[in-house]
């Protein structure tokens, strides 16, 4: 859909009165009236603006906060088409630190309340609102769309652009109470030979290059986890950063099941998740691998590979102390700025694991969801005293004109159609291609989109050549390795729960997260024994773990079963 860049032009000249702010007290009304009284700018009435008011987070990173959004081309558009819709946006933004205390002291009380709240990766998040909902604090967004979506716009953009994720939004009582940011499947196209792959983002443990290089090795693609070890022990034992002490360990954690559990057939819950290539909810604790996957883990603790030390000091802080042989995250995870100082070749390069170190006969992976998905709930509260003006606006983002401004930015200055009508992202120009995502307000205040396939070249070649690497490593990781992977996926979508199942995570999640943290911890560090797991197991069937598997399994089985998306 074409913008317009006259459009862009005028915005930027407008007086920083035109949208209200963060934190600035503006009501329903006019616009400032013209130096002239009476007469109307160009010979035009003003077109009289409903304003929204919204409660969000503020802090995306250090540097971006939703309280500055306005300052962007991309903002200054969006801005002009709220206009269009007699639409202004007032945000109260609260920092990250304190939002969850005052999102929930504000439903507590119900006083200065807004008309949206965007609830977005906050406390219990989905329970916390439908907790709300059933007090009456909510409002259900069905039935404000059946009173003011005349033609059904929004429904029919979720079921077009992600489907199965209104279903799988749907709470146990028919009733959908909140909006969502909606992600497609990943589906992207290579510049090159203009051929759609899903471009995935596996979890990976990295390995220090030039440590490796330094005793002798080169980094393997795959490692079994004996030939992890190993080469642990080498870097280890041999002095790898050259410090005169033998400090090099791995930052794999010790109270949870961190990437080394891949090989060994684990799942990435703590409590439970599905298993991999399955649809079963389980327990690693009842997997007939758990053991050799902790003696695994022991016997790294034993030779000083792994130690305490990653309970209380951050990843980041041992990179710096140039101790970590090895990372965990992302694969694509950017640890270059942590060490700004060193050379290019004294980075990080991912590596895979699998047990028999052979991947063309499958290999387990952990791997983002795949699927359509919809993610943190903005929602309005049944105080909204404007509801219609609520869903004005989401008539306006649940549209591909502002899918594109968020997941893009502006036609012309972010992207452009190519011939065969794909998106081509431009080169970056400052603040111009910023997408109104990226100015936080397209995901802190409303709902992020990312849901269209663009052309893509398969590095930045205006990264560092170590970026590139890295970005490279995925293209082909997406390309030629996932078609062979057992992937298993990590917060996999459920079914919102229903009253009684909340009450079931309520009473047995706390005990059971402190007593697996626990327990996986002193197994690994030899303050348990394997010998005693059948009593573990007793008393995690005590603490509930059955029930919670059940409830878990319920909700894996009722999205599923109501979404188009799995074949």
């Amino acid at each position: 859909m074409k913008k317009r860049i006259l459009a862009l032009l005028l915005a930027t000249a407008m007086a920083a009165g035109l949208l209200s702010g963060c934190g600035e007290e503006h009501g329903e009304g006019k616009e400032e009236e013209s130096d002239n009284p009476g007469v109307a700018d160009d010979g035009e009435d003003e077109q009289e603006l409903t304003t929204v008011r919204i409660l969000c987070k503020n802090d995306m990173s250090d540097t971006v906060k939703t309280e500055d959004w306005e300052q962007y081309p991309v903002s200054q558009v969006f801005i002009e088409e709220l206009e269009e819709i007699g639409i202004r946006l007032e945000l109260e933004c609260i920092s990250n630190e304190s939002v969850e205390n005052v999102f929930t002291t504000r439903m507590a009380s119900g006083q200065n309340m807004p008309d949206l709240i965007a609830y977005c990766w906050i406390g219990n998040g989905e329970q916390d609102v439908l907790a709300w909902a059933e007090s009456g604090l909510v409002y259900p967004v069905n039935e404000l769309l059946e009173q003011y979506d005349e033609d059904g716009s929004i429904k029919a953009f979720y079921e077009e652009m992600a489907p199965g994720t209104w279903e799988g939004s749907t709470a146990a009582d028919g009733n959908v109470y909140w909006f969502s940011y909606l992600a497609g499947d990943g589906t992207t196209i290579d510049r090159e030979t203009g051929e759609e792959y899903q471009k995935v983002a596996p979890y990976t443990l990295s390995i220090r290059k030039d440590w490796v290089e330094a005793v002798g090795e080169e980094v393997q693609e795959v490692y079994t986890p004996d030939e992890l070890f190993d080469i642990l022990k080498k870097m280890h034992d041999e002095d790898a950063n050259g410090n005169g002490v033998s400090d090099e360990i791995a930052y794999l954690a010790i109270d949870w099941f961190n990437y080394t559990s891949q090989p060994f057939g684990l799942n990435p819950g703590l409590i439970c998740e599905t298993s991999y290539g399955g649809e079963e909810v389980t327990s690693n604790f009842y997997n007939e691998n758990f053991p050799a996957y902790i003696e695994f883990m022991q016997r790294l603790y034993e030779n000083g590979l792994i130690d305490s030390t990653i309970l209380n000091t951050s990843q980041e802080q041992l990179i710096s102390d140039d101790r970590l042989s090895v990372v965990f995250g992302y694969s694509e995870w950017d640890y270059e700025y942590l060490i700004p100082d060193r050379e290019e070749d004294e980075m990080y390069v991912p590596i895979l694991l699998d047990m028999d170190g052979d991947l063309t006969n499958g290999f387990p992976i952990r791997v983002d969801f795949p699927y359509p998905v919809a993610y943190n709930q903005y929602f309005v509260p049944s105080s909204c005293e404007n509801p219609e003006a609520v869903v004005r606006l989401m008539n306006y983002v649940y549209t591909e004109e502002y899918a594109l401004l968020n997941q893009f930015g502006v036609e012309g200055l972010a992207y452009e159609f190519d011939e065969n009508g794909n998106i081509v992202t431009l080169p970056e120009d400052g603040n111009n291609g910023v997408s109104l995502y990226e100015t936080s307000l397209g995901l802190y205040a409303l709902p992020r989109m990312s849901l269209y396939p663009s052309v893509a070249d398969r590095c930045n070649e205006a990264a560092s050549s170590y970026m590139q690497e890295k970005q490279l490593w995925v293209y082909n990781f997406s390309r030629e390795l996932y078609p062979m992977a057992d992937p298993v996926y990590p917060g996999v979508s459920l079914a919102p729960p229903t009253e009684e199942e909340r009450a079931v995570i309520s009473e047995t999640s706390g005990q059971l997260t402190s007593y697996v943290l626990e327990l996986h911890a002193d197994l690994v560090l030899g303050n348990k024994s394997l010998d005693d797991l059948p009593q573990y197991l007793e008393e995690l069937e005590s603490l509930g773990l059955q029930e919670y598997i059940d409830v878990m399994q319920a909700r894996y089985d009722r999205y599923w079963s109501s979404s188009s998306n799995k074949e």
